[in-house]
């Protein structure tokens, strides 16, 4: 019987095919970890551009009843805002820091005016619209100029859209927004009353709380209201006439209608907390209905629509449905803004060695 043995020949070749297969797992590991070391190194600054660039831009910055606007629609608004300007020749660029606190506000003021001001009955007309969008893009200067020719309009109206990186729809629902609330408030101003309840007043003006109690035991002790506010008011030009202010329609003094419309005659009110300080109010006689004055007309007018957007924010705040997620504009935020905005070279061109 014959008993078979490995060939001692094939010895050579299982050990080749050994090394082979390992130096081939080797390559196989070396090139998945060079893989894997190319990728993580390639996502770190994609991954810090989105971090920097891309989150902020999609992060919410106003929240009114169910829409949103995000901090891209911010920069949209403002970038608008500052070519308008440059295009009317009145764009400070010493003005931004004030521009980018401003603009949250009136995003918000408009967005209120939006959603309300249909229920007031107001509109905006598609040819009002269309005229609103080529002053936009022309400026005003030029849009009747019968030499701009409708395609050096588009062409125009594409470079701005392009520059503010939007479609003709959000600009144009921008525009919308600009005529909505001219015509709210244009609407608002034709409804004031002719007239209106009144209340003849008496004020004296003081620095601090502390000093209001001291005029009030002055009073208490036996001074009249007239004398102690010539002595001490620092409202002057009332101050010389015993802090007489005549007659004040309601609305005036908005802040003081509550308090200023429930004296009686010769009540003297509690110390009311004013921009400059504390306010003491005396009402004389009682509330009368009296014709308004062209100066409290003109008051009244500039005033109104603000209250009307002051009196829905109130409400709006109340039921939890403003809301400004990210706060207040941060130092943070800020660098933020400027950096979004002074990278559009077409905005702010670089300085050259020549300028």
């Amino acid at each position: 019987m014959h008993n078979s043995s490995p060939d001692n020949t094939d010895l050579p070749d299982r050990r080749h095919t050994t090394e082979k297969n390992r130096r081939s797992r080797i390559r196989r590991i070396i090139t998945l970890a060079i893989s894997i070391l190319l990728l993580f190194t390639i996502s770190i600054p994609i991954t810090g551009y989105y971090f920097v660039f891309v989150k902020p831009l999609q992060e919410t910055a106003l929240i009114i009843n169910e829409k949103t606007y995000s901090w891209n629609d911010y920069l949209v608004f403002t970038k608008m805002l500052i070519s308008e300007g440059q295009n009317s020749g009145t764009w400070d660029p010493n003005s931004l820091s004030n521009l980018i606190f401003d603009v949250i506000d009136e995003l918000e003021r408009l967005e209120i005016i939006d959603q309300y001001a249909p229920a007031e009955g107001v509109n905006v007309d598609p040819e009002e619209l269309a005229y609103e969008t080529k002053i936009r893009v022309l400026g005003r200067s030029a849009v009747n100029d019968p030499s701009v020719s409708e395609s050096e309009f588009e062409e125009r109206y594409r470079r701005k859209l392009d520059l503010l990186k939007i479609d003709k729809e959000i600009f144009s629902n921008i525009v919308y927004q600009g005529i909505l609330r001219r015509n709210l408030d244009s609407k608002l101003r034709d409804e004031i009353p002719q007239i209106m309840n009144h209340r003849h007043l008496y004020v004296i003006q003081l620095d601090n709380r502390e000093t209001a109690k001291v005029v009030l035991e002055r009073i208490d002790s036996g001074e009249s209201f007239q004398d102690v506010a010539k002595d001490i008011s620092k409202d002057t030009p009332s101050a010389k006439l015993g802090g007489d202010i005549g007659w004040i329609p309601k609305g005036i003094r908005l802040d003081y209608d509550a308090v200023i419309f429930d004296l009686h005659d010769g009540e003297i009110s509690e110390p009311q907390l004013s921009r400059s300080g504390y306010s003491l109010f005396k009402a004389e006689g009682n509330i009368e209905l009296q014709d308004l004055t062209d100066a409290h007309l003109s008051t009244l007018q500039s005033a109104v629509l603000n209250t009307w957007i002051a009196d829905h924010r109130v409400k709006l705040i109340k039921e939890s449905k403003l809301k400004r997620p990210g706060g207040g504009i941060s130092s943070e935020r800020y660098n933020w803004i400027v950096g979004q905005l002074t990278q559009e070279r077409e905005l702010f061109p670089r300085r050259t060695f020549s300028d």
